[in-house]
């Protein structure tokens, strides 16, 4: 936590943390502080000298010194690291509000909400739409390509990984980001939050609700 902006150093506001390796591994908690309670939160070098995630046991003096010992066999570990991120109740709230960020090659996020509105719509693949869906309206999707390209080149991306504000994730090849068969989809409902469908004709064959962040990988980043 001292590594934190102040603002967020209380792990009792944490709502979910995740830990990225650079392999691709992922760790998430949700809500540590319940979870782990009396335990640290550690980023420490690993014995490969690569920045090292885990969580251990604090020392308690009132233990025979065989048990304080158990501080350094933590719980959930991960080596090499490469990102941590962390959910707070604020930004929790933010999600609920509809915030979606682009972040490209574990970059600096960029905030794309209010840009959405400036793209064309395409009519709903659903055939039980709404007349305002099926004819491209004010609450039909858009294309998850012209999404991302508000912030990254499609023709560059090798997969896109959407996060949903539970920590649930779908991912796809930059080959089906392209693709129009089937056509994946971003769509804003009445409440400002943002669901993707995959659609093969009129039949939805993905689904991730509430998405609020889209990552995304080039072949720069190789």
């Amino acid at each position: 936590p001292e590594l934190l902006p102040e603002a967020a150093r209380e792990p009792t506001t944490w709502v979910m943390l995740e830990v990225l390796a650079i392999d691709g591994r992922v760790l998430r908690v949700f809500k540590p502080a319940e979870a782990y309670p009396n335990q640290d939160l550690c980023l420490y070098a690993g014995p490969n000298g690569q920045p090292s995630f885990g969580i251990y046991r604090r020392d308690d003096p009132s233990l025979p010194a065989r048990f304080r010992e158990l501080r350094w066999q933590p719980a959930p570990y991960l080596e090499g690291v490469a990102r941590v991120s962390i959910r707070t109740k604020e930004t929790e709230l933010e999600a609920a509000a509809g915030t979606l960020t682009v972040i490209a090659d574990g970059g600096e996020g960029i905030v794309i909400t209010d840009r959405l509105e400036a793209l064309d719509r395409v009519a709903s693949p659903h055939a039980g739409g709404g007349r305002n869906e099926r004819a491209g309206g004010g609450r039909a999707p858009w294309r998850l390509k012209d999404v991302v390209a508000i912030a990254v080149d499609p023709e560059s991306i090798e997969h896109v990984r959407l996060v949903n504000v539970a920590g649930a994730t779908h991912t796809l090849s930059g080959e089906q980001l392209r693709s129009a068969a089937p056509l994946p989809t971003l769509k804003r409902n009445r409440r400002g939050q943002h669901h993707l469908r995959v659609f093969d004709g009129q039949r939805a064959v993905g689904e991730l609700r509430n998405v609020v962040r889209i990552e995304v990988r080039t072949r720069a980043a190789r």
